[in-house]
């Protein structure tokens, strides 16, 4: 019966690691090799300012022997605008992300959607795939397009996607 039950939890995505809970994920941030994020100052052997400007990372970079041997992690911006790390991944992931430069033909900007799971240490990832070959976001039902003419309305509505939200903001005409 413990077996069965074990099995269950997996199935659900909700197993674990040791001793800690894995939880499923999805992330959109770039993937950057471990050796250029802790090079002095984040600054990659490509030249690319990591925390600032990840998507200067170049392919190039990404698949030299020392970083590819260092691993990747994904990176979110913080508050103060810098990038910093969020996961990283474990060695089948590290494989995979390999494998998706190889076979990608962006020589850089690789900011990515992924889906995995964190096992309260390195994540694994079960898909990869480039942010700008995502599917875009749906626009709510409820909200209406602005008008062609921008002065037959008094104020507009601008929407704007934020993680899995729709934020609206109106602005005013000043005439």
């Amino acid at each position: 019966r413990k077996m069965a039950e074990e099995e269950e939890e997996e199935e659900e995505g909700e197993g674990t690691e040791g001793d800690a809970a894995c939880e499923s994920f999805t992330h959109t941030g770039y993937i950057v090799d471990n050796a250029c994020w802790f090079a002095p100052d984040h600054i990659a052997a490509d030249g690319a300012k990591m925390d600032v400007n990840p998507e200067d990372h170049t392919k190039m970079c990404l698949l030299m022997p020392p970083c590819i041997a260092s691993g990747y992690n994904l990176l979110e911006m913080q508050a103060d605008g810098k990038y910093a790390p969020k996961y990283y991944l474990d060695d089948e992931s590290n494989a995979m992300a390999v494998q998706f430069f190889e076979e990608s033909t962006n020589e850089k900007d690789y900011k990515v959607v992924v889906e995995g799971s964190n096992c309260g240490g390195s994540v694994t990832i079960t898909t990869m795939a480039l942010a700008s070959d995502a599917p875009p976001e749906e626009t709510p039902p409820d909200v209406e397009a602005p008008p062609d003419d921008e002065t037959s309305s008094a104020f507009r509505i601008v929407t704007s996607t934020v993680g899995s939200s729709v934020v609206a903001f109106a602005f005013a005409l000043i005439l």
